[in-house]
C-alpha cells in the first residue's frame, strides 16, 4: 500500500523550492471553536512519542512552533496572513514553512463588493471542512491524524448584502495537497516521517528477493503541475442568524497529486528499476448545503458530488484511479453554556459517501486492488466533538477537547484527548493523545482503509507556549 502522505511527499522530490514555500498546516486546536483575537502569536515546545516505534527514522524530537496570524487595514484595502513555523532539533528535513493564509485585497465598497488576492480560506463546503476529506480546498497532512485544511490561491471577487453572499474564484496555478518531505538515496526513498509508508525497497521473483531502484521522470514542476488554472464560485443566502442555503461549484485540479508509475525486470543486473509520474487530473465538484442557526445551536445538511475528469496516459502506465463519487452529511452543534472563549461547544455529524474509489489500471495493476491509499478515508462514519472549559476564572482555568470518530464499514476508532491549562493571558501548558485503529483493512467497495492504514500510530503529546 503506497499512502496518500507518500505520494504528497513525491512532490517534493521534483521541487523542493516549491514544496519549502508551500507547505501549510496548524494545530487540530484550531479547528476546536477558537474565538482569541484577530492579531495573535505564539512561541511552543512540543513533543511527541508514539506506541510503536517507525521503519521511518524518529522524528518526534521536540520542536520549537512558532505561529501568528493577523490582519492589517489601510484606508482603502487590507492584508492578512496565517502561518506556522517548525524548527525541529533533530532533522532539518522534519522542518517546514506552514502557510494557511496570505491574501491582500480592498476593502468593501459601497457596493459591498470586494476583491482579494492570494491564499485565502473559504467556507466553500461545511462537509468538506468538517470532515477535513480535502475534496475543495487542499490540506496539510504533516500529520495525518490532525490534517488541516488551507486556502486556495487566486483571486476572489465577492459581493455581500444582508442576505445574500456570492464569491467567484479564478486561479492560473494550482498549489496541492503538501506534507512530509522525502528523499532519493541510491534508487530508494526515505523520510524522516513516520506517517510515508514508502514502496516495497524489493519483491520476491524467481526464488528469491530482487532489489527495487526508483527514479523520478523529467517532469518540470511549473509547466506539468504549477500552471492548472481553475475556477469556481458559491453563492449564500441568509444571515447569521435563521435559515440558510448555499451552492458551491469549482471546476479545478483534484487537491492531491495523482501517481502512475512503470516498471521494468532487468535479469542482467537482478534487479527491478521503477519510474514515478506525477499527475495532476481535474474534476468537478459541486454542493447544496442548507441549514438552520440559532444563538446557541445549529446545523447543518450538505450532498456533494465529484465527476472526475479522466486524465491521457501512456499504456504502460499503471495508474490510480478515481470515479465519480456522491457524499452526504448532516451535523448539530449546541453551545451548552458560556460565551465567547469561555463556551462549552458539543457537535455531532454523520457522513455517508458513494463511489469514488477504484483499481489501478495498467499492465502491473492487480486486479481489483489498488495500490494507493483512498481520497475516501470514510464511507459510513459518525463524529462526536466536545470541548468544556473546567475549573478556573476567566484567565486562568483549564480546557478540555475531544473528538471521537465511529467507521461502521471497517469497525474503525479514532480517539482523541487534550487538556490544556491557562496560567495567565501569556502562558498555556497542554497535553494529550490520540489513539487510532479498525477491525478490517478497508471498505467491500474501497475506500475507509485511513483507520487501518495508521492504526500503530497511537501517540501522547505535550506542549508549553508563550502567547502574545
Amino acid at each position: 500500500m503506497l499512502n496518500g502522505l507518500t505520494c504528497t511527499a513525491l512532490l517534493a522530490l521534483w521541487s523542493p523550492v516549491l514544496f519549502a514555500a508551500s507547505d501549510m498546516a496548524s494545530e487540530m486546536a484550531a479547528e476546536m471553536y477558537e474565538t482569541g483575537p484577530r492579531d495573535s502569536g505564539a512561541v511552543s515546545l512540543y513533543s511527541e512519542a508514539y506506541r510503536s516505534n517507525s521503519t521511518q527514522p524518529n522524528n518526534s524530537a521536540p520542536s520549537l512552533l512558532l505561529s501568528g496570524k493577523g490582519s492589517k487595514q489601510m484606508s482603502w484595502w487590507e492584508m492578512a496572513g496565517d502561518a506556522e513555523g517548525d524548527i525541529n532539533t533533530s532533522h532539518t528535513n522534519a522542518r517546514y514553512l506552514n502557510v494557511r493564509e496570505a491574501h491582500v485585497g480592498s476593502l468593501a465598497g459601497p457596493a459591498g463588493i470586494r476583491v482579494q488576492l492570494g491564499r485565502k480560506l473559504e467556507d466553500w463546503n461545511k462537509l468538506d471542512e468538517y470532515w477535513k476529506l480535502g475534496m475543495w480546498q487542499p490540506l496539510f497532512r504533516w500529520n495525518v491524524l490532525t490534517p488541516d485544511v488551507v486556502g486556495l490561491t487566486g483571486l476572489f471577487v465577492s459581493k455581500e448584502t444582508s442576505n445574500v453572499r456570492a464569491v467567484a474564484f479564478g486561479s492560473p496555478f494550482y498549489i496541492p495537497e503538501l506534507g512530509a518531505q522525502m528523499s532519493v538515496s541510491n534508487g530508494s526513498l526515505t523520510s524522516s516521517n513516520r506517517f510515508i509508508i514508502p514502496p516495497p525497497s524489493q519483491i520476491s521473483m524467481f526464488g528469491g528477493n530482487l532489489p527495487v531502484h526508483y527514479q523520478l521522470d523529467n517532469t518540470s514542476i511549473l509547466r506539468d503541475v504549477v500552471m492548472h488554472p481553475s475556477a469556481g464560485g458559491l453563492v449564500r443566502v441568509g444571515q447569521s442568524q435563521g435559515a440558510w442555503g448555499k451552492v458551491s461549484y469549482l471546476y479545478e485540479p483534484v487537491t492531491r497529486i495523482m501517481l502512475g508509475y512503470e516498471g521494468y525486470l532487468f535479469p542482467a543486473n537482478q534487479d527491478v528499476e521503477v519510474t514515478l509520474h506525477p499527475r495532476v487530473v481535474y474534476h468537478h465538484v459541486a454542493s447544496l448545503e442548507t441549514g438552520y442557526t440559532t444563538e446557541r445551536w445549529s446545523g447543518w445538511l450538505s450532498v456533494m458530488g465529484e465527476r472526475p475528469v479522466a486524465d491521457h496516459t501512456p499504456g504502460f502506465w499503471t495508474t490510480e484511479q478515481i470515479t465519480p463519487a456522491v457524499l452526504a452529511s448532516a451535523s448539530l452543534d449546541w453551545e451548552a453554556y458560556g460565551r465567547g472563549a469561555n463556551a462549552s461547544h458539543v457537535s455531532a455529524s454523520y457522513l455517508y459517501s458513494w463511489g469514488g474509489a477504484s483499481p489501478d489500471q495498467g499492465p502491473l495493476a492487480v486486479p481489483g486492488v489498488s495500490i494507493f491509499e483512498s481520497r475516501y478515508p470514510y464511507r459510513s462514519a459518525a463524529s462526536l466533538r466536545a470541548s468544556v472549559p473546567l475549573v478556573g476564572d476567566e484567565l486562568k482555568h483549564f480546557e478540555l477537547a475531544g473528538r471521537g470518530v465511529y467507521e461502521f464499514t471497517v469497525s474503525g476508532v479514532l480517539l482523541s484527548l487534550d487538556l490544556l491549562y491557562k496560567y495567565d493571558r501569556h502562558w498555556q501548558v497542554g497535553v494529550g493523545g490520540d489513539a487510532i485503529g479498525s477491525a478490517s483493512a478497508g471498505a467491500s467497495n474501497g475506500g475507509a482503509d485511513y483507520m487501518n492504514l495508521y492504526r500503530s500510530d497511537d501517540r501522547v503529546r505535550g506542549k508549553v507556549s508563550y502567547v502574545f
